[in-house]
This record gives structure tokens, C-alpha cells and sequence, in this order.
């Protein structure tokens, strides 16, 4: 519309332009009075002034239209049918270009409310990528701890699996040594009571030999014999008690290594 209004100014001001060149070219118009009256020459219309208003610059060009021969009026309309032409000529292009403008104006404004769009959506993005990184910052930490107290964890699994296997080894060595000191006590209570068997036998021989001394009729007996048999007696308590004596040793040193 800016284009149009440009335009029609321009028609307005070029063709009482044109109009007052074609009237200067031709002679002055002598309007022929009656015989009474002096002719006198009728001067050539001055140009209309460029800021006259729209109504005297139609007035004076139907002046000047009148004014002129025909041969001029002729080209003055061509002149005029050509600018009619170009100017409807360019108020087409300024329609298509009108059109162009808004279909630009549309895209523009699309562009632009798409533009606003991926502004808001990059704008979430980058507030969903800071909330999902705080959260992978959280889980890592969060690992960290798990992993710092899985690591405590199983220092603590091997320290108690190191415990229960010295454990364990302490139960068995002293399991052991119990079932040592159980054979210790059977093999001395064995060698008591071989011993006091020992002792009860010769303490027996000892006996008889006092009554056949004591009795005369068997004074006479030969008592080689029984002290043989005491003699025997007395050794074979004596072994016993020696090998008594080093079970009492190892039963000690057990008991020392159990506690």
C-alpha cells in the first residue's frame, strides 16, 4: 500500500508536468471576440504550483486538457495508457510482492514461534540434564558409600573367616591334645593299676613267706621261689612307675598347651 501511494503521487505529479510542457510547445490559443471588443491574446495557463491541493490540479488539467490540439491529446494518452499500464503493472508486483511479503512474514513468524519453541525445549532440556546430573552425582556418591562399606564389609568377612579358621585350627590342636591327655589318663590309670597289681602280688608273696616262716611245719619249704617271684614283682613296679612318671610329664606339657 506504501508502494501504491508512492506511485500515484509520482502519476499525479509527472502529468500536469507533462501537460504544461505539451502546452508550452504549442502556440498561444487567441480567443477571437466580436467586432466591438479588441482581440486580445490569450497567455498560456501557467504550470499548476507542486503543492497546489489534489481539486486544483484536476481543475487545471482539464484546463490544459482542453487547451491542447489533438494530436497531443493523443499522445497524452498514450502517455497516460502506458503509465495506467506500468502502474497497474506495478500494483500487481506490489500485490504479488504484498503476498510474498506475507507468506514471508508467515514463515518468519513460524520461524520465530519455532525458534521460541526450541528455546523452551532447549531450556527443559538443559533443566532435565542439570536434575539428571545431580541425580548421577547422588548415585555416584551413593556407590562410593556402597562400595567404601562393601570394602569394610568383606575386610570384616576375611578378618572373621581368618578368626574362625584359627579357631577352628585352635579347636582341632586342642581337641587333639584333649584326645591326647584322654589316652594319657587311660595309659596312667593302666599303669596304676598295673602297679598296684604288682605291689599287691609281692605284698601277697611277702604274706605267705611269713606264715610258712611262722609255721613249722613249713619252715623247711624252700622260699627261693617267692622271692623270685617278689623280685620279678618289684621290678616290673618299677617299670611301670617310671613310664607312670613320663606319661605325668606329657599330660603336663598338654595341659600347659591347652591353656
Amino acid at each position: 500500500m506504501r508502494h501504491g501511494g508512492l506511485i500515484a503521487a509520482f502519476c499525479l505529479g509527472v502529468i500536469p508536468g507533462l501537460l504544461f510542457y505539451w502546452s508550452n510547445r504549442q502556440p498561444p490559443v487567441v480567443m477571437r471576440l466580436p467586432a466591438a471588443a479588441k482581440a486580445e491574446p490569450v497567455a498560456s495557463v501557467p504550470p499548476a504550483p507542486a503543492a497546489a491541493p489534489l481539486l486544483v490540479q484536476k481543475e487545471e488539467r482539464r484546463n490544459l486538457t482542453s487547451s491542447l490540439p489533438t494530436e497531443n491529446l493523443g499522445e497524452l494518452h498514450r502517455l497516460m495508457t502506458e503509465r495506467g499500464q506500468q502502474l497497474q503493472a506495478a500494483q500487481a508486483t506490489q500485490t504479488e510482492l504484498t503476498k510474498q511479503l506475507q507468506e514471508v512474514e508467515g514463515k518468519l513468524a513460524a520461524v520465530t514461534q519455532q525458534e521460541a519453541a526450541r528455546k523452551v525445549a532447549e531450556a527443559e532440556l538443559h533443566e532435565l540434564l542439570g536434575q539428571v546430573q545431580k541425580e548421577s552425582e547422588a548415585l555416584k556418591v551413593a556407590a562410593q558409600s556402597r562400595e567404601t562399606a562393601y570394602r569394610e564389609l568383606e575386610s570384616n568377612s576375611q578378618q572373621l573367616k581368618r578368626r574362625a579358621t584359627e579357631d577352628t585350627q585352635r579347636t582341632n590342636r586342642r581337641n587333639k591334645l584333649a584326645a591326647e591327655v584322654e589316652e594319657l589318663g587311660r595309659q596312667r590309670e593302666a599303669y596304676l593299676s598295673n602297679i598296684l597289681g604288682r605291689y599287691r602280688e609281692a605284698t601277697d608273696l611277702f604274706r605267705a613267706m611269713s606264715l610258712r616262716l611262722d609255721n613249722p611245719r613249713d619252715a623247711g619249704s624252700p622260699l627261693s621261689n617267692d622271692l623270685s617271684r617278689i623280685q620279678q614283682a618289684v621290678q616290673l613296679a618299677d617299670e611301670d612307675l617310671r613310664q607312670l612318671r613320663l606319661l605325668n610329664a606329657q599330660a603336663i606339657r598338654l595341659r600347659k598347651e591347652l591353656n
